[in-house]
């Protein structure tokens, strides 16, 4: 009754900003004071952290002192007992490690105590005790000729019975295993003391939403329904902002703090329309970045598989045609992963595209496991694949999207996983309505394990479980990103099942259409009729050499007589002095780029051959670019006699 009576007092007369203020200023306090605790008790225990991993590597340090002492003592012992010089080996091995280990302990210890300091600062007078007194006097007199063997004997053994090397080494090891004692003590305590520091985080991580949760709602809720019955204005404004009026302003009129809220608002509105004109540049910036990167790294791949393509006419064994396909297959999907990364900036979009086809299933998962085998190598595991033999092979599906999924998926199986078996399974669910199935891909390993807490971040970009992960094997945590999208736009849902230390399961649910129709393979020459064209003759623009090597070969094959231009001037002078049946025409050259070529040869000439581009570039403005120009057609590097063969029939040469 008392605190109902203070709020009506205090509350009845106070004006809105006033009332305003008081609410808010409760939270803060609060918030305020848990975030400073929280602040302390964070830094508290982030120098434990660091007190923790100093007692660590002290401790570490002085099992490698110990370790390089005896080394020492025993490469000696063993030197002087046997007189071979091959048990100086761990001697000097010793002997060099030792005095970077004592200089490593000193400064960790440095920074423990002076008592530990001081320790190692005694192992260290003591070691040299004994190399000046001990080890170099007795490896010099078992290596100096002058001395007669019986005189050596007596020398040595005069010198073992005074065991003051004896009593060295064992006085540097009484200190180091008290040294050793201290630090474990020490590290014992740190570590209750770091485990206590994470309760207490623990316990302040929780209560405090909960704290100022609870005082916002006490002190705020006698004024919500003041404040809603001023936000309409900016509620409207908002819902235009959300359909894409950016810019639009609130209109408030009054002199209050819903007001000047307003009046903030409707600045924000402004930056917002500026961030969205800066963000179409960057986007441009961005398109122009990712032309250009595919441009440089197409150019050079053109030529691989170029190459590839003439060697496939060669008379190979069948074991070289293996090996052969196997490098072919994977300078494809080193494609695609060029093609995926311009993907990357259509998915954060949302523009991202399939481009189902019909396509062998069983072909596609056995392609992935085999190039999958070559990671398996240097591991003691099994890869294979089992395929449901009630799901047909044909379908119709994006093959280059399902393979990336699934190299993504087995490469990081085997990646994580160093003993046992990674299995690739393809299962028929369910049918579906219109022809369609359920089809699931299951990628199981008994590898390493996920964290149960860490699995919801599998699919976030750029994220791993931690930080030592990316560590020692590496990776961008992008590719299960990747994955979540494109398994997304195939209307599927993919799922993850772990146990640490016992493996982990990834299997994704696709619909897929059936379908009779074989896939088509874009590599087979059977479908090429070479020297079609004989008799004709080609003008090929193109200032790369390797291009035109590959360009020229499959246009020779086809029996085009072939002719060169280095650029796009000297394209415009060929064709104003020769007749050509075709001319290709590179789109990025020096002088005068294959757009400005085009449109120069077209202005000057009334009958002309017809204008193919062949480009790196494969963005869609690009190849738009080249069709407005004036070429009939484009072909997209890397280039084939398949893609050549196939252009010149479309447009009826």
């Amino acid at each position: 009754m008392a605190v109902k009576t203070f709020f009506s007092e205090y509350f009845g007369g106070v004006s809105f900003r006033a009332k305003y203020f008081f609410s808010l200023s409760i939270p803060i306090v609060a918030l305020l004071f848990v975030t400073l605790l929280e602040i302390v008790t964070v830094h508290l225990h982030r120098k434990a952290e660091a007190d923790l991993m100093i007692h660590q590597d002290a401790l570490s340090n002085n099992s490698q002192l110990i370790k390089a002492v005896l080394d020492m003592q025993t490469g000696l012992r063993g030197f002087l007992l046997s007189d071979s010089e091959a048990y100086l080996e761990p001697y000097y091995v010793g002997q060099a490690q030792i005095a970077d280990l004592i200089e490593k302990g000193k400064d960790i210890n440095r920074a423990v105590s002076e008592e530990q300091y001081q320790k190692i600062a005694e192992v260290e007078r003591l070691h040299r005790s004994w190399m000046n007194s001990v080890a170099i006097p007795s490896i010099k007199l078992k290596q100096d000729t002058r001395i007669r063997t019986s005189e050596k004997s007596a020398m040595m053994a005069q010198m073992l019975n005074t065991q003051k090397g004896k009593m060295l080494v064992d006085g540097i090891r009484l200190i180091l295993d008290k040294h050793e004692v201290a630090a474990r003590s020490s590290l014992s305590r740190i570590e209750d003391q770091h485990s206590k520091l994470e309760n207490y985080i623990l316990i302040l991580t929780i209560l405090s939403p909960v704290i100022i949760i609870g005082l916002t709602i006490i002190f705020s809720s006698r004024f919500i329904r003041q404040i809603l019955s001023h936000h309409k204005g900016l509620m409207d404004a908002v819902a235009q902002i959300r359909k894409g009026n950016y810019g639009y302003q609130a209109n408030l009129t009054g002199n209050n703090e819903m007001t000047q809220l307003a009046e903030a608002f409707n600045d924000m509105s402004k930056q917002v329309k500026l961030a969205m004109s800066d963000r179409e540049k960057a986007v441009s910036v961005k398109s122009d970045f990712l032309a250009n990167m595919s441009h440089e790294i197409r150019t050079p791949l053109n030529g691989i598989l170029g190459t590839l393509e003439m060697i496939d006419k060669e008379d190979l064994s069948d074991d070289a045609k293996g090996k052969f396909k196997l490098i072919t297959d994977s300078s494809d999907i080193l494609m695609r992963i060029i093609n995926d990364i311009l993907d990357i900036s259509k998915m954060e979009a949302g523009r991202l595209e399939l481009d189902p086809q019909p396509m062998n299933l069983y072909r596609a998962a056995d392609t992935v496991v085999k190039l999958a085998e070559g990671e398996t190598r240097d591991k003691a595991i099994t890869l294979e694949l089992q395929y449901d033999s009630e799901l047909p092979h044909n379908v119709v599906a994006d093959a280059t999207r399902l393979k990336q999924i699934l190299m993504n998926l087995v490469s990081n199986a085997v990646k994580f996983t160093e003993l046992g078996s990674v299995r690739v399974v393809v299962s028929k669910q369910k049918e579906l309505e219109d022809g369609k199935c359920l089809v699931r891909f299951e990628v199981i390993d008994t590898g390493i394990g996920i964290n149960r807490e860490k699995v919801g971040n599998l699919f976030q970009p750029f994220l791993q479980e931690d930080a030592s992960i990316t560590r020692k094997y590496g990776g961008t945590g992008l590719g299960l990103a990747i994955c979540y999208n494109l398994v997304e736009v195939m209307s599927g849902s993919i799922f993850v099942e772990s146990k640490v230390g016992k493996g982990t399961r990834v299997f994704f649910d696709v619909p897929l259409e059936l379908t009779n129709k074989e896939e088509q393979d874009d590599n087979l020459e059977v479908n090429v009729e070479k020297g079609r064209y004989k008799g004709k003759s080609a003008l090929v623009a193109e200032d790369n050499g390797i291009n035109r090597i590959v360009a020229g070969a499959f246009l020779e094959d086809l029996g085009f007589e072939v002719c060169f231009a280095l650029n796009g001037q000297e394209a415009v002078d060929k064709v104003a002095e020769q007749e050509f049946d075709v001319i290709f025409m590179d789109m990025q050259m020096p002088l005068m780029d294959g757009i400005q070529a085009t449109r120069t040869i077209l202005s000057k000439h009334e009958e002309l051959p017809p204008i193919i581009g062949l480009t790196a570039n494969v963005m869609a403005e690009d190849l738009r670019l080249c069709i407005d120009a004036g070429m009939l057609s484009v072909i997209t590097k890397p280039l084939s006699i398949v893609k050549l063969d196939e252009v010149l029939k479309s447009i009826r040469l």
